[in-house]
C-alpha cells in the first residue's frame, strides 16, 4: 500500500509541474504568435504592394462610375430647375481630392519600378502600401455614402437687394407710370431710354427698391448690369447666381440657356437690365418670352 501511495504522489507531482509549466508557456506562446502575426502584416505591406495598388485602382474605377452616374442625376435635376444639394457638392469635392491623392501615390509608385529590394525601397513601399489601404478604405466609404445622398433640392431664390440711388428729381411721374405698367398683365417688356445722365439707372434702381416694400406677385426681382463689354455668358452667370442655381463656368452657353429657361418659365419674375449698349437676344440667354404666367 505504501509503495502504491508513493507512486501516486509522484504522479501528482509530475502533473502539477506540467500544469505549472503550461501556465507559464501559454502567455509566452500567445506573445510569440501575436509578434509573428504583426511582423507578417508589416512584411505583407511590402510584398503585396503591387497587388494592393491594383486593388485600389479597381475601386477607384468603381468610384468614378458612381460619380458619373450621380452627375447624370444632378444634370437632369438642374435641367428641371432644381439645384444640387450641399451634400452632393461636398461628396464631389471629396472624390476629386481622393483622385488627386491617388495620383500622387501612383507617381511615387512609378519611381520604384525596377528598383532593387534595398532598405530604402522597402521602407518607401511600406509607407505607400499603408497609404494605399487607407485610400481604398476611403473610396469604399465614398461609394457607400453615395446611396444616402439627397441629389435634388429646390433652388432658393435670393432676396432682392436694396440698391443705393439718388432722389428721382423730376422722374417721379415716370416712376409711377412704369410701376403702373408693371402691374398690368398685358405688359411684357418696358424700355427706358435716353441720353447719358438722364437718370435711367436711378429710375431703374428706384423700381428695384420699390419692390422691397410693396406687396407684389413676382417671385424673383433680378438686377443685372449688362455694361458695354456685354457677353451672353456674363448675363447668364448673373441670372443663375440670383436664382440660386449652381453652375460651372466651363458649361456651354446653350446648356446654361436651357437651364435658365426651364427654371424661369415656371416662376413670375421681374428682370431689370441696366447699362445696355446693344441689343440682347434674351432667347440666347435663356430668358423666356413674357406672358401672363411669368
Amino acid at each position: 500500500f505504501s509503495r502504491f501511495t508513493e507512486i501516486q504522489l509522484q504522479f501528482h507531482l509530475f502533473c502539477d509541474f506540467s500544469i505549472l509549466r503550461m501556465d507559464f508557456l501559454t502567455p509566452l506562446l500567445s506573445i510569440v504568435d501575436k509578434s509573428v502575426g504583426f511582423v507578417a502584416r508589416q512584411i505583407g505591406h511590402v510584398v503585396y504592394f503591387k497587388h494592393r495598388v491594383e486593388g485600389m485602382l479597381s475601386k477607384l474605377e468603381e468610384l468614378k462610375d458612381t460619380r458619373d452616374d450621380l452627375k447624370r442625376e444632378v444634370d437632369r435635376a438642374e435641367l428641371e430647375g432644381l439645384s444640387r444639394t450641399r451634400q452632393v457638392q461636398r461628396w464631389m469635392q471629396q472624390v476629386e481630392e481622393a483622385e488627386a491623392e491617388i495620383d500622387l501615390i501612383l507617381a511615387k509608385s512609378t519611381q520604384l519600378e525596377g528598383k532593387c529590394f534595398c532598405r530604402a525601397v522597402c521602407c518607401l513601399k511600406y509607407k505607400l502600401s499603408r497609404k494605399v489601404l487607407e485610400k481604398e478604405n476611403k473610396i469604399r466609404e465614398l461609394i457607400t455614402r453615395k446611396a444616402s445622398l439627397d441629389v435634388r433640392v429646390a433652388s432658393e431664390l435670393l432676396p432682392n437687394d436694396i440698391l443705393p440711388s439718388k432722389p428721382t428729381v423730376g422722374l417721379n411721374a415716370v416712376l409711377q407710370l412704369v410701376l403702373k405698367s408693371l402691374a398690368d398683365d398685358e405688359t411684357g417688356i418696358i424700355g427706358i431710354y435716353g441720353m447719358g445722365g438722364a437718370g435711367k439707372t436711378t429710375l431703374l434702381k428706384e423700381i428695384n427698391n420699390e419692390y422691397l416694400t410693396r406687396t407684389h406677385e413676382f417671385e424673383a426681382v433680378i438686377w443685372v448690369t449688362v455694361s458695354k463689354d456685354f457677353g451672353v455668358d456674363r448675363v447668364q452667370y448673373a441670372l443663375l447666381s440670383r436664382l440660386g442655381l449652381s453652375y460651372e463656368e466651363t458649361e456651354i452657353r446653350e446648356r446654361l440657356a436651357s437651364r435658365l429657361y426651364s427654371f424661369m418659365r415656371r416662376i413670375k419674375f421681374l428682370l431689370l437690365l441696366d447699362d445696355i449698349w446693344q441689343g440682347i437676344d434674351l432667347e440666347k440667354v435663356g430668358v423666356p418670352a413674357p406672358d401672363k404666367k411669368n
